[in-house]
């Protein structure tokens, strides 16, 4: 009887166990997986669009955010944070006793591309915790406010890059700011959705950017003027594509591990998920759904438009 009874109750274990793994997920991470796919596919189609731009100039500015992050930390004073419009490339300016110092280069040069990566990485996985988004959306609007403070009493090369730095600041900082104050005023029982739906996204391109900007400015190609041909210039034993080689894995690992880490901490217990952990059915409520749907169909809707507005140019030059 002993025996019968071991074998039923492992029987029953199996059972729910299979059970789990029909139903896989919570609800909080079904809202995960099902936006992380659709953003993914829009930053697909919205890569090369002008709507897209924004996003991707504030992936530059993670990166020379980090470059001063990195600076400040080194004892080095930032004089200047930029951001140019027209080549999506960005400058961070310091000046220090020890500017030159073998030190301060090897911390410095890497916090650029690693640094814009695990900053999309840190947004997306504060998502997964039930202040998490606050926090990103508190962070955020503190990073959008010193840069601003730089862009107005900062260096810069000329106009356009002091307006482009200001436009990004005032842009994400009305955005997530508004959206993390309504988070706190708790107008309705999910008021967070919207800002995890928000700070989701620009963790998702920043994660995209990053990484391959990494393997396009170091490892495709050897730009000298690229962090990496920097940073493989301060041994001879080193070369530039293989320090961005590193750079690269080091980045593709730490967005899958925010994207797993995001999925197994939205299914942990009441102490650290959201919402219990428990596995149910496909069970999303459909206004849940409209961020993710809604951000892939104005892509679409987007690259349409811009293929319309080429090819009616292209026919009017050749008619011409």
């Amino acid at each position: 009887q002993q025996i019968d009874l071991a074998v039923l109750r492992s029987h029953a274990e199996c059972v729910q166990t299979q059970r789990r793994m029909v139903t896989c997920c919570n609800q909080d991470q079904q809202f995960f997986l099902l936006t992380i796919g659709c953003y993914l596919l829009a930053v697909g189609l919205l890569w090369r669009s002008f709507f897209f731009k924004p996003f991707k100039l504030f992936a530059v500015f993670t990166h020379e955010l980090s470059h001063a992050i990195a600076a400040t930390l080194c004892c080095q004073r930032v004089t200047g944070i930029e951001v140019t419009w027209s080549s999506e490339g960005g400058l961070c300016t310091y000046k220090g006793v020890s500017v030159q110092s073998l030190r301060v280069k090897c911390c410095v040069l890497p916090a650029g591309y690693v640094g814009s990566c695990l900053w999309g990485c840190g947004l997306t996985l504060a998502c997964a915790f039930p202040i998490g988004a606050r926090v990103a959306g508190c962070v955020v609007c503190a990073a959008a406010a010193v840069a601003f403070l730089y862009a107005l009493c900062g260096t810069a090369k000329g106009v356009e890059e002091r307006c482009t730095i200001i436009f990004l600041c005032v842009f994400f900082g009305l955005l997530c700011g508004g959206l993390t104050a309504l988070d706190f005023a708790e107008v309705w029982d999910d008021s967070r959705f919207l800002l995890e739906a928000v700070i989701l996204f620009v963790g998702c391109t920043n994660m995209m950017y990053a990484t391959f900007d990494v393997y396009d400015d170091t490892v495709r190609r050897k730009d000298e003027r690229s962090d990496a041909y920097k940073f493989a210039a301060l041994s001879p034993c080193m070369f530039a594509r293989c320090v961005g080689a590193v750079w690269f894995l080091i980045g593709f690992c730490a967005c899958v591990a925010a994207i797993g880490g995001t999925i197994i901490i939205a299914g942990g217990d009441n102490s650290v998920g959201k919402d219990g952990g428990a596995p149910s059915p496909f069970s999303l409520t459909w206004w849940k759904m409209l961020p993710a749907l809604g951000v892939l169909g104005i892509a679409v809707a987007a690259v349409i438009l811009e293929a319309c507005i080429c090819r009616r140019g292209t026919h009017r030059v050749g008619s011409g």
